[in-house]
């Protein structure tokens, strides 16, 4: 028996696909369908360009770490990141700028990991090494030093030479080389004047850059007694008196003039003092108060020089050719 109209029946079945259509409605407000698609909970970072991605996070657990290291240290054909030393890493992710666009939070944490980034060495003055003196013939001598290191902070601006008496010198008699290259260097100087035999000099190199100046290590020469001997006569050729009865002899072949402050009678008399640096001297002389006129028939002039050997005077200059004897009206 049947209990539904066919009127009734249309409408229940009516009924029924309402009650359908809004169950999904409901369904679907509280479940959206796009929440039912799969997406990859650890989502790759994407870079600049399209096809740029980092794929640091190797076993996708949303954070970069040793793992992550391990995996790509098998990658590259190794056991584990153990088989390279730090410095290999650091080596690594240096040489490899291609391969750190697509890795690069993972290049972070091994630069990090490995401390990798180390901090620069700081920026000094210039370091020299090596004083020299050589050719001292004062009021000349050539000094120098050798620079070792731009400190960091090139360029060398400036680079020569210090001294004075009392030593270590800073910027007592600066004089500029005129160079800015590292390695040895050397100039002559000129003004060593006015210094008595037997004055200690010391002199420094040193070298200026933007951080400051540097110098080496403290060098030092003796200023030579012109009149000291170091030769024996070879060719005596003139002799002259001086006025407390010394022994003045000219040696052209040794270039020098050798003076006997003591003549002791039967035995060999020996210079005690020496002018040394002639020019072939032949002519000597000497006045009432000791100065010692010399006739160079080398280079045709007499020169006059104080008791302690100081060149005073210049006397006919191109006017002799060849003053081989002198002679003083005293």
């Amino acid at each position: 028996m049947c209990l539904f109209s066919p009127d009734s029946r249309k409408k229940l079945k009516k009924f029924w696909k309402l009650l359908f259509i809004v169950a999904l409605l409901v369904a679907f407000e509280l479940n959206p369908w796009g929440s039912l698609i799969s997406l990859d909970s650890h989502p790759r970072v994407a870079q600049a360009g399209k096809k740029d991605w980092d794929k640091s996070d190797m076993n996708g657990d949303g954070v970069v770490d040793q793992q992550d290291l391990r995996l790509f240290s098998q990658e590259l054909g190794l056991v584990d990141e153990t088989e390279w030393t730090d410095e290999q890493w650091c080596q690594y992710i240096e040489s490899h700028p291609k391969k750190k666009a697509n890795y690069t939070q993972l290049f972070a944490f091994i630069s990090d990991y490995y401390e990798c980034e180390t901090t620069p060495p700081p920026i000094t003055a210039p370091t020299l090494s090596n004083p020299t003196v050589s050719e001292i013939n004062l009021p000349s001598a050539t000094i120098g030093a050798t620079i070792v290191s731009d400190g960091g902070d090139p360029p060398i601006i400036e680079r020569g030479t210090v001294w004075n008496t009392t030593g270590p010198p800073i910027t007592e008699h600066q004089l500029a080389e005129g160079g800015t290259a590292l390695g040895s260097f050397s100039h002559v100087r000129t003004d060593f004047t006015g210094l008595v035999a037997g004055t200690k000099i010391y002199f420094r190199g040193y070298a200026v850059n933007y951080s400051g100046t540097g110098y080496s290590p403290q060098g030092s020469f003796i200023v030579p007694d012109p009149l000291a001997v170091n030769h024996a006569n070879n060719y005596p050729t003139r002799l002259a008196l001086g006025p407390n009865g010394q022994l003045f002899v000219s040696d052209p072949k040794v270039k020098s003039i050798f003076i006997y402050d003591t003549i002791i009678p039967n035995q060999p008399p020996q210079p005690t003092r020496e002018l040394k640096g002639l020019y072939s001297p032949l002519g000597v002389a000497v006045d009432s108060a000791g100065y010692i006129y010399v006739g160079n028939a080398g280079i045709g002039n007499v020169e006059k020089y104080t008791p302690q050997g100081k060149l005073v005077a210049t006397i006919g200059q191109g006017l002799i050719r060849a003053p081989v004897d002198l002679t003083l009206d005293w």
